[in-house]
């Protein structure tokens, strides 16, 4: 069985095994994923630096082949824009209902035009009118077609 440890400081991860079980230096940090080799010997871990705080932030997973796409879009996010505004992103894309890659995309150039900020309070507001999931679902994607074409617009 082996446990994933990630040193927050240089993006390093290491993991343990049946002969080395502390990891070698002191700054590493122990994360909540545990390999069990009986079962499964895959495993997802992944790192990114902040620009903000200047630490890396860890995800991982056992038993799984890929980096789920939200996970994937929000380590983008925080190499881009930092870990306080993925956070807030990524509730954005909650509140919206996005699920596809394209509609990430959509929010990225949303956020990279009119700032996440307002991103925050539109997604807040479409939250509030929107009842059930479907409606809120095409009102999002609504939404963030319309942001991009006036951006566009506002480009060219």
């Amino acid at each position: 069985m082996g446990r994933l440890f990630y040193n927050p400081y240089n993006g390093e991860i290491w993991e343990s095994n049946r002969r080395q079980r502390v990891p070698p230096t002191a700054q590493f940090v122990e994360t909540d994923v545990y390999v069990d080799y009986r079962y499964t010997r895959k495993y997802v871990a992944r790192t990114v630096k902040c620009p903000t705080c200047g630490l890396y932030h860890f995800w991982g997973a056992a038993r799984r082949a890929t980096i789920p796409v939200e996970v994937e879009y929000i380590m983008k996010w925080t190499e881009e824009f930092g870990c306080e505004k993925a956070r807030k992103l990524g509730r954005c894309a909650y509140r919206l209902s996005i699920n596809d890659r394209k509609d990430y995309e959509r929010l990225t150039m949303a956020a990279r035009h009119i700032g996440i900020e307002a991103l925050e309070s539109i997604s807040a507001e479409t939250r509030l009118v929107a009842r059930s999931y479907d409606s809120t679902k095409s009102i999002g994607r609504k939404i963030l077609a319309a942001i991009i074409r006036s951006a566009a617009k506002n480009i060219v």
